[in-house]
């Protein structure tokens, strides 16, 4: 080690802290936590740009672009970064765009235009802005995503440089985990229908080569590695009181958390489809129920909002909804049987259905630690966040939409204009009930292990050709038992496996008979089995995951240790699982990470100018690098 070197590294010693393995947290910056690959790319989208990528550019293979003591980018290791980091946006764009069925364009900075996938980067400006003289500045997206990459190789050098000074290297299981990569990347390949030199070079530029890319995931990995380690350091040295202490500072920013009553009625107005008399014959009807319906939902907000407690305002509603559902699912079934009367029997079939929407209606109905931005309605969330008035437990208001048939507003000064067309309508009445002041988030995270069996795997399986490893006998167990393969018969067959092999035991509980596991034995059941990509899922906060997920991890009975038995279904199949019985409290748990990620951020500036990283100002090199 040179004397430079040794100089950097005492002060390493005192600057930054001893590292300790741990499990991965939260401050991570972009790159961190995952290789830098295409594996989210949405390789089709991009057919005409890897053209454009392999018709242009030359690497002289030897030549350092970035540097700092101990590690090196070459050209072609950063042309892999460029264009992973244009990748990876192009991608986030197209799956987001799926999901909504409309196809997002990608913008540009100030005054730039929108990425054009099928032109050359260098073609197209990401901004165009003037400096102090008033002269141009042009940026074009080839600049934006050199920049973007140099920050993160400036990062990853650095923490590669910390490593180094603690001595961590990459051991077999990063290389595996890298291996891994490269052969998803052939995959690619060949569904592309390229040879996977070919598809490297027109994904990341030609004279990109796999040692390039394996080089500099091997930096990518090795720098991930010890900020790990050093983002879960910061995260545990996060007292309580620093915690606390920053909650009193900015109060504002966390009391934003309130708990409420509310209900709200709706009545629609829907003209008929029909012509001449017939049409005013239904229209004349229809407009007769739909008044009906609003002095109807007028009447209950109103008595709902003479309630004051949470205990009144559920009597209340109860009362309603048991008259309202009941008279609702009795005109419906009237409707689909086409009679005017109904037996006892369809009668009580009605009292059944109102009964199970009574119910689910009326715990909708409280909300708890509601978080104030998720309220929508402008004139609701104005009353709620009035700071002149601050809202106190028992505050209620009403705030009702009504509208005519012809779909005008009623309002102060409202006149009826029969001269207008029938036009559908709907008027909303409700009612909101605070049970307390605005405060923190007082709800919990919580930490859960899963085994996830796809419904969709096992749909119409009558034997185990399709499968493979541990989830093939599995299978072949459920079948010996005389079931049919499903997600369901899966999860009840682990179960009963982990049964048979003692890692699943039965113990009471405050009077309540569960059966538990160890995390270590779950882990290794979930790594076999489980179809997620995680096995376990740390702080979990309600509104995370899938509804019937969260009912059961967020029950107030869970016990440490405890598999869910049955499994617990959700859109995506059957979920085995474990609660880990890490509970901590929302407020705080946000605050400890956001304080966390600032000292990552202290840290890894620190380390960046202890650590330098030199970047070649010669224009040769970046243009070495397709664009």
């Amino acid at each position: 080690m040179g004397k430079s070197n040794r100089i950097k590294a005492n002060k390493a010693a005192q600057t930054l802290a001893t590292p300790k393995a741990r499990k991965t947290k939260k401050g991570l910056p972009t790159w961190a936590g995952t290789l830098i690959v295409v594996a989210v790319l949405v390789a089709l989208v991009l057919i005409v740009t890897l053209s454009a990528l392999n018709s242009r550019g030359t690497f002289s293979r030897m030549r350092v672009i970035a540097k700092s003591d101990n590690y090196e980018v070459t050209i072609p290791m950063m042309s892999y970064m460029v264009y992973t980091e244009y990748q990876n946006l192009v991608s986030t764009y197209e799956n987001f765009s799926s999901q909504i069925g409309t196809q997002l364009s990608i913008p540009g900075g100030d005054n730039g235009s929108a990425l054009n996938t099928s032109l050359a980067l260098r073609a197209q400006n990401y901004s165009v802005t003037a400096d102090a003289e008033g002269n141009e500045v042009v940026v074009t997206w080839f600049d934006h995503f050199v920049e973007l990459a140099k920050k993160d190789v400036e990062e990853i050098l650095a923490c590669c440089e910390v490593a180094n000074y603690y001595n961590i290297e990459l051991e077999e299981e990063d290389y595996v985990e890298i291996d891994a990569t490269i052969e998803a990347l052939e995959a690619y390949a060949s569904t592309a229908g390229y040879t996977t030199s070919g598809y490297i070079q027109a994904m990341y530029g030609k004279g990109v080569m796999e040692k390039d890319v394996r080089a500099m995931m091997e930096l990518n990995v090795l720098a991930s590695k010890y900020n790990k380690i050093r983002s879960q350091e910061l995260l545990d040295a996060v007292g309580d009181d620093r915690v606390s202490d920053h909650y009193l500072a900015n109060k504002s920013t966390y009391d934003v958390y309130m708990d409420y009553a509310t209900y709200t009625f709706t009545a629609t107005f829907t003209p008929s489809t029909k012509t001449g008399n017939d049409a005013t014959t239904e229209n004349e009807k229809n407009a007769a129920e739909y008044t009906a319906l609003q002095e109807k939902y007028a009447a209950y907000v109103e008595r709902l909002n003479a309630c004051v407690t949470k205990e009144t305002f559920n009597t209340e509603l109860d009362l309603i909804l048991q008259e309202l559902f009941f008279e609702e699912e009795v005109a419906s079934k009237k409707k689909s049987l086409n009679k005017d009367t109904l037996t006892e029997d369809e009668e009580q079939e009605c009292r059944n259905k109102a009964q199970e929407r009574r119910l689910e209606a009326l715990e909708d109905a409280i909300v708890t630690n509601g978080a104030i931005a998720d309220i929508t309605a402008s004139k609701v969330s104005t009353w709620i966040k009035d700071t002149a008035d601050p809202r106190k437990a028992g505050d209620n208001k009403t705030f009702n939409e009504i509208y005519d048939v012809y779909g005008v507003e009623i309002k102060d000064g409202y006149t009826l204009d029969n001269t207008k067309s029938y036009a559908k309508a709907t008027s909303t009445y409700s009612v909101y009930l605070t049970l307390s002041g605005l405060h923190r988030n007082e709800s919990v995270v919580r930490s859960v292990g899963h085994v996830l069996f796809k419904t969709d795997t096992f749909k119409n399986l009558t034997d185990t050709s399709k499968l493979s490893g541990a989830t093939k006998l599995l299978a072949e167990r459920v079948l010996k038992r005389g079931a049919k393969l499903s997600a369901t018969e899966m999860a009840n067959e682990l179960i009963t496996l982990m049964k048979e092999e003692g890692k699943l035991v039965e113990k009471t509980v405050d009077g309540k008979n569960v059966f538990v596991i160890s995390e270590s034995d779950f882990n290794a059941y979930g790594l076999l089995y489980t179809e997620d990509s995680n096995v376990f899922y740390n702080d979990v906060t309600v509104g995370q995951m899938v509804e019937s997920f969260e009912d059961w991890l967020f029950d107030a009975d869970r016990v440490e240790g405890e598999v869910s038995i049955p499994g617990v279904e959700s859109t995506y199949g059957i979920h085995v699982m474990t609660y880990c019985g890490d509970e901590k409290p929302a407020w705080s748990y946000s605050i400890r990470n956001e304080l966390a990620e600032d000292d990552h951020e202290a840290w890894l500036n620190e380390a960046k100018a202890l650590f330098g990283t030199t970047f070649t100002d010669k224009d040769s090199y970046w243009n070495r690098i397709s664009g």
